[in-house]
């Protein structure tokens, strides 16, 4: 399973940190019903900014998963 996370913010500073944090926390926290997580590898990871608006920051992981 493919698992993309898009964090928007106007501070690209403030954005790395909520990008570092949520990578520390992306294979901790998803617990779906049914299913048990068995390994999440980070693929990568890219800040960009859109002229007229935010920074954002766009992270892809691969999950591993089992059925219950």
């Amino acid at each position: 399973v493919l698992v993309a996370l898009t964090i928007w913010d106007d501070s690209p500073t403030r954005l790395t940190d909520l990008a570092d944090a949520a990578e520390r926390l992306l294979g901790e926290r998803i617990d779906p019903t049914g299913w048990q997580l068995v390994s999440m590898q980070f693929l990568r990871r890219r800040t960009v900014r859109d002229p007229a608006g935010p920074w954002a920051v766009a992270i892809d992981c691969r999950a591993r998963m089992l059925e219950r």
